[in-house]
């Protein structure tokens, strides 16, 4: 990718994740078509934003398991149903 591109990725994944965290989620709307008109395919651009959810996701639960806040006799069940 040329740097004009990346500075684009840079720009607009700030904007979706500013605009995810906002809104309760969705943040995914916003970067995976920009990743797809850029030219990754869209496998790629999905498991690239899911790839970055990971990172989201596992920095909240380590913050409420580490708060209590995680009742995990009842978040089993849901995980493995999920």
């Amino acid at each position: 990718m040329d740097p004009l591109s990346l500075l684009a990725v840079f720009i607009v994944g700030i904007i979706a994740s500013f605009m995810g965290n906002f809104a309760g989620g969705g943040g995914g709307l916003i970067s995976v078509p920009l990743l797809i008109f850029l030219g990754l395919p869209p496998n790629v651009a999905v498991a690239t934003n899911k790839f970055g959810a990971l990172g989201v996701c596992s920095t909240a639960i380590y913050k409420f398991s580490k708060a209590k806040k995680i009742n995990f006799k009842a978040a089993v069940p849901f995980v493995i149903i999920s």
